[in-house]
């Protein structure tokens, strides 16, 4: 997106980057690696043994940590 916007900077107005949160969108080399960022979650968010027990407990887990539910099949298939 930044390059379309530098290219024509006569027509991009403004960009929003809307997962600017996340590891890959800025890489200075501090944070963790997107491969252990979706391993262990959101800094500060670890799951318990419990948490792992079952995909409903690990499904609740996951609706604490980021404050959505998402449908059952779609976590089994990410999980």
């Amino acid at each position: 997106m930044s390059a379309v916007a530098n290219s024509y900077p006569d027509r991009v107005a403004g960009l929003v980057y809307l997962e600017a949160a996340y590891p890959y969108a800025f890489d200075n080399g501090e944070g963790p690696s997107m491969k252990e960022f979706e391993i262990s979650g959101p800094p500060g968010l670890k799951r318990s043994e419990s948490d792992l027990a079952t995909f409903s407990a690990l499904r609740k887990w996951y609706a604490e940590a980021n404050g959505f539910w998402i449908p059952e099949a779609e976590f089994r298939q990410l999980w």
